[in-house]
């Protein structure tokens, strides 16, 4: 009798457990590839900050990119900040749909190998630099943000 009481109790709390536990909240990775020239960089050592309505964000990085934070979620405004080596690039209002993609960070520098059509010089600048960020979602066609640096 004990035994068949003890077993009750057994099994009521096993189902009962599986009541109490929270569901599980799938967390978003972005894949991040950074190149130079065009090449993509073997095991680039880089750091984001993500701001997101002001506050700054540091996100946690995987073997291949990094976790998206929550906030990204609901933020209205968001930049992000990625450093590696002695590129420092800025990325200015993104949206949380930029977060669900695979990203590809790149540099290039004069003379040109990846947007051989850009012009060198603007108003009297000499280009320096173009920095972009590709964004390659799973479901629709690439975006690229470019950002050209003049001196």
């Amino acid at each position: 009798m004990k035994e068949s009481v003890l077993a009750i109790l057994l099994v009521t709390g096993v189902i009962l457990s599986g009541f109490t536990k929270t569901p599980k909240v799938q967390t978003k990775n972005v894949k991040v590839r950074f190149e130079v020239d065009g090449k993509e960089v073997a095991k680039p050592n880089y750091s984001i900050l993500i701001e997101v309505d002001g506050r700054q964000i540091e996100p946690d990085y995987t073997k291949t990119g990094f976790v998206v934070p929550k906030e990204v979620s609901s933020g209205q405004e968001i930049n992000l900040k990625f450093k590696s080596g002695e590129y420092n690039l800025d990325f200015s209002s993104l949206k949380s749909r930029h977060f669900d993609t695979e990203w590809v960070v790149g540099v290039d520098i004069p003379p040109l190998n990846v947007f051989d059509d850009t012009p060198e010089y603007d108003k009297g600048k000499k280009l320096v630099m173009i920095y972009y960020i590709k964004f390659r979602p799973l479901n629709a066609e690439d975006t690229i943000w470019i950002t050209k640096v003049y001196q």
